[in-house]
């Protein structure tokens, strides 16, 4: 069986001094979070920071039938598949800029 130490009691130290001690050793402070941003000012950060956005790559399972729909839309509308997923991401609150709305299509 291990046995206890009891815990000393308090130093009496100024929290200046205890501060200049922590200081001094390098330890490391606690930091409290900043308040949570919301989804909607993250999205907006995002969209603001963003100099030069280029595109990548991303992939999902959809029904075969939404497949066809999508590309059936795009020929109809002559545009691409990726300008009418843009507008639809753009249709329910997504902020997609006017550039990335552009038709990239080599013509």
């Amino acid at each position: 069986m291990s046995e206890f130490r009891s815990i000393g009691e308090p130093l009496d130290v100024s929290n200046d001094d205890l501060d200049k001690a922590i200081e001094e050793m390098g330890v490391p402070s606690v930091v409290t979070p900043k308040k949570k941003m919301s989804q909607k000012k993250k999205t907006e950060a995002i969209a603001n920071s963003v100099i030069d956005d280029p595109d990548v790559a991303f992939q999902v399972k959809i029904p075969k039938s939404v497949r066809k729909q999508i590309r059936n839309r795009a020929v109809d509308e002559d545009t691409s598949a990726r300008h009418l997923i843009l507008l639809g991401l753009q249709s329910i609150g997504f902020d997609v800029s006017e550039d990335a709305l552009r038709d990239r299509r080599r013509s």
